[in-house]
């Protein structure tokens, strides 16, 4: 089995600390009896710590979810799953945190280096205000795999498909981080200036930072991640949960490791900073005139080299060699080939105060008078000594330029001393008070504001919930308008644009405590009466754990439920018995789509991507499927299988990043769109595009996702777009408006993107993957029909049965109306002729029921019917039914059949010749039975 990894495979020369073997960095040192006796043991050194993640797994520049909830065998576990290529074929796994290490270097959005992706500058706007000042740039970690690479890494967290939650309550665990040890801080959320949710924050190390993520299984997103400081980082995860009966259980701790800046940790293990320095000659450092200096980055060229501080070291020899490890408040940051006595490293340092110093082994043997630099023919001398250097911390803040000598040194080696627990609840953490406060609060701008606070001010828990159609769907349904988040130390709040609440509902919130409370959720209405612009509040109360809890219907659970039985996920084919299968009554719903998505499954939520692969011919492609809402696991589909859902919840209006002439395949500012956004939502599909498992060294160019437009709403327009850094304006990929059906990737990507649609109705697209061959073929995958219903009743029509026999079609002009002087309904063989007047309207009767058990069609129920015009009985047979229109003599006369009259009559006449017939013949037949019977006397006698 060949194994591709792709952390292992074509480590880059910026990732090389150390030549191949035969070069300088690999030579022998030679062991003499004056270097023993010189080089005694060092007092007081710590562990191992240089080049403490050489040989382990190197995770980066790829797709990665880490911490990835698992479970076996009951055990739940926290592992890193990434991607690699086994004999040829994609293939996902895990790797223990133990073996693995995350590193976060340098990137940029294009080979050009014009902008970088690993920096964060904070805005003006004060969000950021929790990690530091308006324009301060810190190393980030991006959410989305941007440009033309994932570097430098794109991860986040998730959880498996098929992790057993069967013996939890709530179906959900808890992701607990419960200690840090590192020169800084860590946040993540997720950002965009150019939306009005603006920051949410989902966990992290501060004061004021959840320490804990309620998950589910298949929950799979991804977040920025800001680190205060560079460095060398270890992050404990456990996982968390309570059992059915009460038991408060987790998992072991497990350590994950980030190296954050720094040069790329090697494939194989390397001596350490320790056994280095031990081996090393003391000698007279002072003496020696050693230098480290730090500076703003001079003659930057890149993007985002003007925030970059360079660090220097120069041992005043030329031809003396070693190793200089620098280290950031002790804790390690990267280790640098001295080569002719110098060293220099771009590094983003923190703009808060970090003590920065450097340790140097030369890599020289003393004897006698002499240094030997190296081994074999060739070898350098260096007269004199080449002693080992401890430099004394240099506190140093970005900007500044600072340095230090080998006149100061510091007596041991850098160690860290800034290992925190972080807090989260325990069996046997009691609240002050079991009641949670909820208010809607109205803003005067754009935005509305929902708060969620626990009376007990040191609460550490998560919300769900939202505004619902109905209290019915609170209990198995989904949120029109679904809300979740974080509460830390009592409080926690989402902030959404007025335009994407319903104009009225329920407004029901579900608080999930921590289990280690040991508490059931708190979760009721705020009012059933909601209406979007009034100010509601209201309070909900925690109970005790159940010994078996209750249904909990998490509305921002997109993976963890089947929908409600009157939201079906698979729209079965009609009974083939039918002899008209349709809409009851008089109903007649647009014709555009319709009929399309009967016997598809339908994913209205959660995660799927477009998925491509490589075959003999070319491509493959289907829909990954991780929402779980048909099976309980992940499963490929071919694309013509299921139908996207898009719901009336994700319409709004163009903001300020959307004004430009390029987004106006949005539709119009004042009629809005039905937006998909990049970053996940609860409630809402969430799909993506994924070229993981192609070879790019294959292809030349790009990998084209194809969606030409089969039928689409009259007048309708579409596209797709990408957030910008922060800061600059989404870049478009695909735009109707310019016939420009495309979108491109030149890297192995999973990319989530922005999807936008100007009019509610059925989109039907032929997708396929396309490229061309470095061979010069032509690759390309099968063509499969992909549909997209866009707002509520478009999926109502999708899933209506499309007409049959003895049913009207729609009109060839594409109108959802009927022809001029054609009543609605009006069966074919009696439909009026041309010209003549359109019958009165019928009261408003109920849309197509649902055919989610077609072997046991229910009637669909009547409407209260109003005094005029009466509503007559619906007919068994719907084929049959005609709609009543006002009397008048030329609706009578020009609806007369002459048959109508005539066969009432006829049979009248044959059922009085009948009679009178009987009625003669009814002397014999008695007299026939009678002789057959003695006793029995003669008819008439």
């Amino acid at each position: 089995m060949k194994t591709s990894d792709f952390s292992r495979a074509d480590v880059r020369a910026q990732g090389r600390r150390f030549t191949v073997p035969g070069s300088r960095r690999s030579r022998i040192r030679i062991a003499v009896a004056v270097t023993a006796a010189l080089s005694t043991a060092f007092a007081g050194l710590p562990a191992a710590s240089a080049g403490p993640d050489d040989g382990k797994l190197i995770l980066t520049e790829r797709h990665i979810d880490s911490p990835y909830v698992v479970s076996k065998d009951g055990q739940f576990d926290a592992r890193t799953k990434y991607n690699q290529i086994v004999d040829g074929d994609y293939e996902a796994t895990t790797a223990a945190f133990a073996d693995s290490a995350l590193w976060i270097g340098k990137g940029w959005d294009d080979e050009a280096k014009t902008k970088p992706k690993y920096q964060i500058t904070l805005p003006d706007n004060g969000d950021f205000a929790f990690i530091g000042e308006p324009g301060e740039t810190y190393v980030q970690a991006p959410s989305g795999a941007t440009g033309s690479n994932h570097k430098p890494i794109w991860y986040g967290f998730g959880a498996e498909s098929g992790l057993d939650v069967s013996n939890v309550q709530n179906g959900r665990v808890a992701l607990d981080l419960i200690g840090i040890d590192g020169p800084g801080d860590m946040e993540q959320y997720n950002y965009n200036p150019n939306d009005v949710f603006n920051l949410a924050r989902v966990v992290g190390t501060t004061q004021s930072s959840s320490h804990s993520i309620s998950i589910k299984p298949a929950e799979h997103t991804h977040l920025n991640t800001l680190f205060t400081k560079p460095g060398r980082y270890e992050l404990t995860y456990r996982v968390s949960s309570r059992t059915n009966d009460g038991k408060f259980v987790t998992s072991e701790p497990r350590t994950q490791v980030i190296q954050v800046g720094g040069q790329r940790p090697l494939d194989t293990p390397t001596e350490s900073v320790e056994d280095r320095f031990k081996k090393a000659p003391q000698g007279d450092a002072a003496a020696a005139n050693y230098r480290l200096t730090i500076a703003p980055k001079s003659e930057p060229k890149a993007g985002g080299d003007d925030k970059l501080s360079t660090i220097t070291f120069d041992a005043g020899k030329e031809g003396l060699n070693g190793t200089v490890t620098l280290f950031v408040d002790g804790y390690f940051l990267t280790d640098l080939a001295v080569e002719n006595g110098k060293a220099t490293w771009d590094e983003l340092l923190s703009p808060k105060q970090s003590n920065i110093q450097a340790v140097f082994t030369p890599d020289t043997v003393v004897a006698g008078e002499s240094t030997v630099q190296g081994t074999g023919e060739g070898a350098a001398a260096v007269v004199g000594t080449a002693p080992r250097w401890i430099s004394a911390p240099l506190p140093y803040s970005a900007g500044e330029s600072k340095e230090t000598t080998s006149a100061q040194h510091a007596d041991a080696l850098p160690k860290g001393n800034n290992k925190r627990d972080l807090r989260t609840p325990e069996p046997g953490t009691q609240l002050t008070s079991k009641d949670v406060d909820v208010r809607y609060v109205s803003g005067d701008g754009l935005t509305d504001t929902y708060y969620v606070e626990a009376k007990d001010p040191t609460f550490q828990g998560a919300f769900t919930g939202g505004v619902y159609s109905t209290m019915k769907d609170t209990e198995g349904g989904y949120a029109d308008l679904p809300l979740e988040g974080a509460i830390v130390n009592g409080k926690g709040f989402v902030t959404i644009d007025k335009t994407y609440a319903p104009r009225e509902g329920v407004l029901f919130m579900n608080v999930i405590p921590h289990p280690g409370y040991g508490l059931a959720n708190a979760r009721g209405a705020i009012t059933e009466k909601f209406i979007r612009g009034n100010s509601y509040e209201g309070t909900v109360h925690f109970g005790e754990s159940p010994g078996v809890p209750e249904s909990v219907p998490d509305a921002s659970d997109d993976a963890g439920q089947q929908p409600p039985a009157d939201k079906p996920s698979e729209v079965p084919n009609p009974p083939e018995s039918s002899e008209n299968p349709g809409v009851p009554g008089n109903q007649t719903p647009s014709q555009q789509g319709r009929g399309v998505c009967v016997g598809k499954k339908l994913l209205d939520r959660g995660h799927v991507d477009v998925l491509a692969k490589h075959n003999a011919d070319g491509f493959d492609i289907s829909l990954k499927d991780d929402t779980r809402l048909i099976d309980k696991k992940s499963v490929e589909r071919a694309l013509s299988e299921v139908a996207l859902v898009v719901g009336d919840n994700t319409k709004e209006t163009r903001r300020a990043a959307h004004q430009g002439a390029e987004f106006d395949f949005l539709g119009k500012q004042d009629d809005g769109f039905y937006h998909l956004p990049q970053t996940q939502r609860p409630g809402v599909i969430w799909p993506g595009y994924n070229t993981e498992a192609i070879d790019f060294n294959k292809i030349d160019g790009d990998v084209s996702l194809n969606l030409q437009p089969r039928d689409v709403p009259e007048g309708a327009t579409w596209g797709t777009f990408i957030d910008g850094r922060l800061g600059e304006a989404p870049t478009v990929l695909s735009d109707s408006t310019k016939n420009d059906h495309s979108i491109e990737s030149s890297f192995a990507s999973h990319t989530h993107i922005h999807w936008g649609f100007s009019k509610p109705g059925v989109y039907i697209f032929d997708a396929n993957y396309s490229a061309k061959a470095k061979d010069g073929r032509e690759m390309k995958s099968e063509s499969q029909e992909f549909v997209i219903t866009v707002g509520k009743d478009a999926k109502e029509t999708c899933t209506a049965p499309k007409p049959g026999a003895g049913q009207e079609n729609k009109p060839e002009n594409g109108s959802d109306e009927p022809a001029p002087g054609k009543p609605e309904g009006e069966p074919k063989p009696q439909g009026p002729k041309p010209g003549e007047p359109e019958a009165p309207k019928d009261p408003e009767t109920p849309k197509d029921p649902k055919p989610s058990q077609p072997e046991k069609p229910q009637p669909p129920k009547q409407p209260e019917t109003p005094k005029k015009p009466e509503k007559p009985e619906a007919p068994k047979k719907p084929g049959n039914q005609s709609k009543p229109g006002g009397w008048s003599p030329q609706n009578f006369f020009s609806n007369f059949n002459p048959v109508h009259l005539l066969a009432p009559v006829l049979g009248i006449v044959f059922i009085a010749r009948m009679v009178a017939l009987f009625m003669e013949l009814q002397p014999q037949v008695a007299n026939f039975f009678a002789q057959g019977i003695p006793g029995l006397p003669k008819w008439g006698k």
